[in-house]
């Protein structure tokens, strides 16, 4: 009976070892394939990054360019609101009406300042000939 015992215990021990090491070759497998999968993932995102950091940049100036250009129309269109409205006439005539009234008030200031000083060159003249 403990020679049964034994035997027994012997085979069990030979049957678990071999479990073990089919084990043990089925979890190396897997770790190879795992390990030639990841090489393959990062085989495969390297470039996939590398294009999408590409198409980010690309984006990036198209947002760029599509802004300038979004201002330049509303600048345009601000522009063209104000020739429909009157404003932008309006305001050159503004201007052209004030530079005018500038230069009549010198004009007339220069009259003025030019009449006085002939009124006092004849004051000065009689005074002259009532001295003689």
């Amino acid at each position: 009976m403990v020679v049964a015992l034994l035997v027994t215990l012997n085979v069990t021990l030979i049957v678990l070892t071999v479990a073990i090491v089919r084990y043990s070759h089925r979890l190396d497998s897997a770790t190879r394939e795992l390990e030639l999968t990841l090489k393959a993932v990062r085989e495969e995102i390297l470039p996939l990054s590398e294009e999408t950091r590409r198409v980010l940049r690309h984006t990036n100036e198209l947002v760029i360019g599509t802004r300038e250009q979004v201002d330049r129309v509303g600048r345009v269109m601000e522009s063209v609101e104000n020739l429909l409205e009157g404003r932008t006439i309006t305001s050159a005539a503004e201007r052209a009406v004030s530079i005018s009234r500038t230069t009549l008030v010198s004009v007339l200031q220069g009259i003025k300042e030019g009449l006085k000083a002939l009124r006092s060159t004849r004051s000065q003249v009689k005074e002259d000939s009532d001295v003689e």
